[in-house]
């Protein structure tokens, strides 16, 4: 017995470092392929897998021009990663690839996590208020968003940040990176700067936070005249815009129904609920985050005021930046939040019940539970590859790597578009519909007054064609 404990005394043990990269490589692992069982099951969606896949293929055949959105690839936003990215809309599995390569650079973010905490002796508290964040789970789940590539790079800022000195250096490399990524995310990353500059008042902290905000502000300023127009971001603020015109009550009775609506107190709950609302205790270093959080809640769409869209999971460096400042002054909540993490990423996950959420569509049951895949693969496989499609929601993402690719019923319905606008020549040649997606009433009429007839239909749904005789043409043109 003796041998056998000096036998086991001696086998090696992983490392606090090893065990840190199995967990990420872990995380990473569970998932993409929570990710690739949704796509697989037809419940990856039009917007943004569609968008996107058809931007990286337009822009690996040597186009610049969106034939999902009908603008240019820059005119939604300045996002260079996605030209770096294009090659891979050249290989089969595009979106496969695109999963993974978000999934393993997301969790990476639990490593700087990691180091910012380790500075108080608590690493693993932070790498589990990341890695566990179900709001960061269901971003990535939502689909492929250059956005998400940045929340790690922001984690590793602030960590660098957090240094005597502040690491000029590194944040000079990710304020670059979050350019590269895409125009707004180096708006955080100059406040980031910003307050590394407050502590330090290091100058060349300021030149750096300069760059960061010049971007966004030539983007806003002249990618209308370069790119042209694209999604109309403000549209999603309009209640906000009308309230600041009507005066302070106003604004004070918008911001009293936001902020303490159901969804708000959803998302109080599962975003900071992890970290036992430490953020609001270390406000000096959370408090873009939670400006961050009341801003989507303002908005006028819906999933901006979801904690299961990629939204809100951009606050979360900058919250468990602001817990990590306020644990020594609440020493005895650090093992209470490694359990309400655990319980909430069992509860609000991508695995759990998910109760919060009634219009919730990312859960992994939910994603499986599609019926027919077998049958809306025969639907895709109607379809050539080289004709323009218009295709249901869910169909979309499967046929987006094609020079057009429309989600019904745009161009037929131009008002549906929710963008500036579509300049189609005419009709695309096929219409491909899911039953199981949620169709207009007038579907069938609607598709035979533009000259459309059935040619196939099939167990989960129906291909329809161009007439012979020529299909009336359709324009769907900008705005104003």
């Amino acid at each position: 017995m003796a041998t056998l404990s000096a036998s086991l005394a001696r086998r090696p043990r992983l490392s606090r470092g090893g065990w840190l990269l199995a967990a990420w490589a872990a995380a990473s692992l569970a998932l993409t392929l929570l990710a690739w069982l949704r796509h697989w099951w037809f419940s990856s969606t039009a917007w943004d897998a569609g968008l996107y896949l058809n931007e990286l293929w337009e822009l690996s055949h040597g186009g610049w021009q969106s034939g999902f959105a009908g603008f240019h690839v820059f005119a939604d936003h300045f996002s260079p990663l996605i030209v770096l990215l294009s090659p891979l809309a050249r290989l089969p599995g595009t979106y496969e690839l695109l999963e993974l390569a978000e999934a393993a650079a997301l969790m990476a973010g639990m490593f700087p996590a990691y180091k910012l905490a380790q500075r108080q002796g608590k690493g693993w508290m932070g790498a589990v208020w990341y890695g566990l964040a179900a709001t960061l789970w269901h971003a990535s789940l939502f689909d492929v968003r250059p956005m998400l590539f940045g929340i790690p790079v922001l984690m590793w800022m602030l960590w660098r940040a957090s240094s005597t000195p502040a690491d000029v250096g590194a944040l000079l490399l990710g304020e670059l990176a979050l350019v590269g990524l895409r125009e707004d995310l180096a708006v955080l990353g100059a406040v980031v700067v910003l307050m590394a500059f407050m502590r330090s008042r290091d100058r060349r902290l300021l030149a750096i936070t300069g760059m960061g905000l010049a971007v966004p502000i030539a983007y806003v300023g002249f990618g209308a005249d370069l790119f042209g127009s694209g999604y109309l971001f403000w549209d999603r603020y309009h209640s906000l815009g009308v309230a600041l015109g009507q005066g302070p009550l106003a604004l004070i009775r918008l911001a009293a129904e936001r902020w303490l609506d159901r969804s708000a107190w959803v998302v109080y709950i599962v975003v900071l609920g992890p970290m036992l609302f430490l953020p609001l205790r270390g406000w000096r270093l959370a408090w873009p985050g939670l400006a961050l959080i009341l801003a989507n809640l303002m908005a006028d769409i819906i999933p901006m005021r979801m904690y299961a869209f990629q939204y809100q999971a951009l606050a979360l460096p900058f919250l468990i930046a602001g817990s990590l400042q306020a644990l020594p002054r609440n020493p005895q909540l650090a093992p209470a939040t490694l359990a309400a993490s655990i319980l909430l990423f069992l509860v609000a996950g991508p695995l759990g019940p998910n109760p919060f959420e009634t219009r919730h569509p990312f859960t992994f049951i939910q994603a499986i539970a599609r019926p027919h895949r077998s049958a809306l693969s025969e639907v895709v496989e109607q379809v050539p590859p080289e004709v323009s499609v218009s295709a249901s929601e869910h169909l979309v993402p499967h046929l987006a790597k094609r020079e057009q690719i429309y989600r019904f019923p745009i161009p037929l319905v131009c008002a549906s578009a929710g963008f500036p606008g579509l300049e189609a020549t005419s009709t695309p040649e096929v219409v491909a519909l899911s039953t199981l997606d949620s169709l207009p009433p007038e579907t069938e009429s609607l598709l035979e007054e533009a000259g459309y007839h059935r040619s196939w239909s099939g167990q989960a749904g129906e291909i329809w064609l161009q007439s012979t005789a020529a299909a009336p043409s359709v324009s769907c043109r900008p705005r104003g």
